[in-house]
């Protein structure tokens, strides 16, 4: 599965006031040019990159670098990047924004590999941290509709689970919503289990992956459909007993590292695993003792009402 069309950018070096305005226009301008648009703070997962500089840190998959430029500098950015030239205003935002989509799309597409559910993983959870999208509709394929139904837990496709699962299919980001009658008529299924079943894709994929680092522990059991994949009841009950890092319940579990990895990345998308050096709970303030004639009149009720 390729990525959605959407614009996760981020700013590597920039002058605050730049980066400041560079947040609020992506806020202003996310859905209203056709576009889903996102800041974040981790160069890695952006695929556009305002910077004053080249890039510093090795991103996950292929970004677009946009060259900010003094506003005495030269407007060419060189061959490898595009450029803009500060101060940073919406009508060159636009422009530049739209000149890395063509860029984007210019560059071939990889064919589905068995790497799509794991791509598939990242939209959906991607999507789940994103509380100000409860939904996001997409064509797949050209030909098919899919909705993702994030706040309420949900999916319509016509394509069965199993076939989604896989992540072997193209979608692209539709600028408008569903209409209700079409996405009526479209059949469901649980969200979570789309996830589940793709992270048992990726847990057969015994390949090298690039693990999530810290020891991770869950704070309750997970989702029925978890359990029923081979190796995820066990792995569950080690990280449930104590905190492990992905090789360490790997070896323990007999998951891959990929299937390990997953895992974890689902669950911490549902709240239900948290990194094991990650603060505790608040412990609830003790309660103020009641004065002893109070308590005297309690224990007498109890006494007479049988509440013991």
């Amino acid at each position: 599965m390729t990525e959605s069309l959407a614009l996760v950018v981020g700013a590597d070096d920039i002058p605050p006031k730049e980066q400041l305005v560079l947040k609020s226009l992506l806020r202003l301008l996310d859905g209203r040019i056709g576009l889903r648009l996102s800041f974040s703070e981790a160069l890695r997962d952006c695929n556009v990159v305002f910077a004053q500089c080249g890039l510093k840190h090795n991103p996950t998959r292929p970004t677009v670098l946009v060259r900010v430029l003094p506003q005495e500098g030269d407007a060419d950015g060189g061959a490898d990047s595009l450029s803009i030239q500060a101060p940073l205003r919406m009508s060159n935002v636009m422009e530049t924004l739209r000149a890395c989509v063509d860029a984007i799309k210019s560059t071939k597409a990889p064919e589905p590999t068995a790497g799509a559910s794991s791509a598939l993983i990242d939209l959906l959870t991607r999507g789940l941290a994103c509380g100000s999208r409860s939904k996001e509709a997409y064509a797949i394929e050209g030909e098919g509709r899919l909705l993702l139904d994030f706040g309420n837990d949900r999916i319509h496709s016509s394509a069965p689970l199993e076939a989604l699962a896989s992540g072997n299919f193209r979608l692209a980001l539709l600028p408008q919503a569903m209409p209700d009658a079409e996405v009526a008529a479209l059949p469901v299924h649980r969200l979570r289990e789309l996830l589940w079943s793709a992270a048992h894709r990726v847990g057969q994929d015994d390949r090298p992956t690039e693990a999530l680092s810290g020891h991770y522990r869950l704070l309750r059991w997970p989702d029925a459909a978890a359990l029923r994949h081979p190796g995820f009841p066990r792995l569950a009950a080690l990280l449930t007993n104590r905190p492990f890092d992905v090789a360490a319940a790997s070896q323990a579990s007999g998951v891959s590292p990929a299937g390990v990895q997953a895992f974890l990345r689902v669950c911490l998308s549902l709240g239900i695993a948290v990194a094991a050096d990650a603060p505790a709970p608040a412990a609830e303030p003790a309660s103020t003792p009641m004065p002893g004639t109070l308590r005297s009149v309690i224990g007498r009720l109890r006494e007479r009402l049988k509440l013991w």
